[in-house]
Order: C-alpha cells, then structure tokens, then sequence
C-alpha cells in the first residue's frame, strides 16, 4: 500500500466550473452524486486518467474489503490483489486510448474465496472541451446468472438426447410394425386374392350372383393392399432401408402419380452418393421429402416439380421447388397446421441441419433442408 494521497476535489471531475458557486453549493452537488452513486445496486466508481479512484459508492467499498479513505486517491494496484489490479489497469487503458465504450467479463476471487465472474462498462470521461479527463465504471456479478445458464444449457442437451432417443425408439417402433404390414397382413392379403380368382374359375358361368360377389370382394382386397402399401411406406418404407433413398423417392413420385396426380411433371436431380447418408439422415430427407410433395399435390395445384439432392464438402441438402400457386407462410400457419411445417424443422433441428421455407401467393414454393455430413455411421439404426 502506497503512503496516504491527498483526497483529491470531486467537483473538479464532476463539473467545469465556468461559474464559481458558493461552497455549500459545491457540497450539495458532491452529496447528490454520492447518493446517486450509492443508489446503484452493482459496484460503481469514478477514476482519473491516471487511474486514480475519485469516488466510489458503498457496493464498491464492500466488495474491496477497504474503508472508502484507502480507495479515494489511490489506484487499483493499492487496492486489489497484483493480478486483479493488473486487469483493471489493462481495461481502463484501452478506454483511455479508444475514447470509446467497453464491455468486459472479468473474473475474480470474492471477498469469500470464491471465484466469481463480473460484467463490466467501462467508459471515458469528458470535459466541456471533449478532452478525456478520467473513466466511469459499473460492474456486476453475474456469478449466479453464468451458473443458471450453464444449467439451463446442460438441461437444453439432456432434452435434446431425449428427442432423439425417442425419435429413435419410434422409428425403431415403425420399422416393426411396418415389416409386420408387409411381411404377414401382405401374405394373408396376396393369399385372400389367389383365393378369390380360384373361387372365380372354378364356380359354374351361370352362377351370376356370386360371380359379381367375388369380383367386389377381389376389388376390397386390392384396395386393402393397396392401403396397406401406403401406411407400410409411411411408416418406415423397406424399400428406403434396402435400396436407398434415390429408389424410395422415385417410388414415391411413381407413387404421388398414381394417387392422381398425373399431370404433374416431376423432376429428380440426384448428385449424391449414397454413402454420404447415414440411416438417420436417408430417413429424415425421405419424410421431408414425402410430406413436401403431399403439400404440392393437395395444396399447390402446380404441374411441375424440381426435387434437388446433392452434397458440398460439410453439408447434405435437399431442395424441393413447385410452380404452384404459392402461400402466405403465416396465414399458411394458422389455416392447415396439418402442413408439418414444424415437424420438418424439429427433425432437422435435431441433426442439427437447417429447414427453411419460402414462398409467396403465386410465386410457388421453395424448400431447403440443410444437414451436416457424419464422420462415421455409428449412429445408423
């Protein structure tokens, strides 16, 4: 500790004083300050250009451990540890050089012992004539809102792991169920309809009537299988898992057309190899993928459709792009929920890619999904 400096005159940092004032004037002006600095709840002080402390408030004084006669007049090296003083001076020259504002989190030990993390503005003070004469500061302890933060952060993750175990388990779930579909109802369905042109061939040409009956029951077969087709596929297509995403997408525009949407011209760019994909993104592109074009064939009213996949060095993307008749987005939103808007930016979401969506009345619509590439495929089901 430095010998006792001479307590410097607030008012001459405080103000110009162009207008000499009575004495108790000058006192008044000094007590306001003081209550307005006093007032505020984080640690608060007023310096020289040399760093040396010209007021202080009460926060300050007991956040130093010091009566305010060992702060005023002396400098940060008088009243905190080496290091901390160090930084201090460090912060309070660039404000002095910049002749700007500074935010700084500085870190420091407690009166306690305890490390804490402080916000800190510094900024240059200045005289009438604009020359800076010192530095104002307040610093807050932001200890516990780090630590609220960093929990919230580490509970935002464990949520996340939780989405995407439980996206895995359903999936896992649909890849069963849809195999059940395909493997046994699909049998039971194909023998049911063998069964019915036996009965068809065999039964005598006058027997009219079951004649006719049969031929409606083979058609409530063929539509059941065809059904069942449909919910296998949207579940977890087989075909997706054996033969790759181009093959499940092209099967399912084959399919989209069959569903009567014939005049509807769509077109598969496809520049990717298929390795790029692990289980878990072929399976996110190919459910964004077929509920974009469920959108276009009830909503969109268009006649052609640009489906783009392809790669750069970090990155997978999907585009789809219809000529149809556009949307307002928000309107959009709040009169058919049922587009899976959000369901589409939840998966990307938690591959941590990126799903956008433009579109205006008239102009069509444009779709991009974004996904980073994965080193490995150990996350592939």
């Amino acid at each position: 500790m430095c010998s006792r400096i001479t307590r410097p005159d607030k008012s001459s940092i405080l103000k110009k004083d162009t207008n000499p004032q009575p004495p108790k004037s000058i006192h008044i002006s000094q007590i306001q300050f003081q209550t307005i600095l006093n007032n505020i709840p984080d640690q608060a002080w007023l310096k020289d250009a040399s760093g040396r402390y010209l007021a202080v408030n009460n926060t300050y004084v007991a956040a130093c451990g010091l009566s305010e006669d060992k702060i005023i007049g002396h400098t940060a090296a008088d009243v905190w540890p080496a290091e901390i003083a160090a930084q201090y001076m460090r912060t309070d020259q660039r404000v002095l050089s910049s002749g700007r504002q500074w935010l700084f989190e500085e870190q420091r030990v407690r009166r306690v012992g305890k490390m804490a993390t402080f916000q800190t503005i510094k900024a240059p003070v200045r005289d009438y004539d604009d020359v800076i004469i010192g530095t104002t500061g307040i610093s807050r302890d932001v200890t516990r809102y780090k630590a609220i933060q960093t929990q919230l952060l580490k509970q935002r993750e464990r949520s996340n792991k939780l989405r995407i175990e439980l996206q895995s388990v359903q999936d896992a779930e649909r890849t069963r169920i849809s195999r059940e579909l395909h493997d046994d109802l699909s049998q039971n369905l194909s023998a049911l309809r063998l069964g019915l042109d036996w009965l068809e061939t065999s039964l005598p040409s006058d027997r009219s009537v079951l004649l006719d009956k049969i031929q409606k029951l083979r058609e409530i077969t063929d539509s059941t299988m065809q059904q069942m087709r449909r919910i296998a596929l949207e579940l977890r297509p087989a075909i997706l898992i054996d033969l790759g995403l181009r093959v499940a997408i092209q099967h399912v525009m084959v399919t989209t057309v069959e569903l009567g949407a014939g005049a509807l011209d769509i077109q598969l760019e496809f520049d990717v190899d298929e390795d790029a994909f692990d289980q878990d993104i072929k399976f996110v592109f190919f459910r964004v993928f077929q509920e974009a074009l469920t959108n276009v064939r009830r909503h969109a009213a268009a006649k052609t459709v640009l489906v783009r996949i392809y790669e750069t060095r970090k990155d997978l993307f999907l585009v789809v792009e219809d000529d149809g008749r556009g949307m307002d987005l928000a309107e959009a939103a709040e009169l058919r929920p049922g587009l899976g808007i959000l369901g589409m930016e939840e998966r990307a979401r938690l591959l941590g890619g990126q799903f956008n969506l433009l579109s205006k009345p008239g102009e069509g619509t444009h779709l991009t999904l974004r996904v980073p590439k994965r080193r490995s495929s150990s996350h592939a089901k």
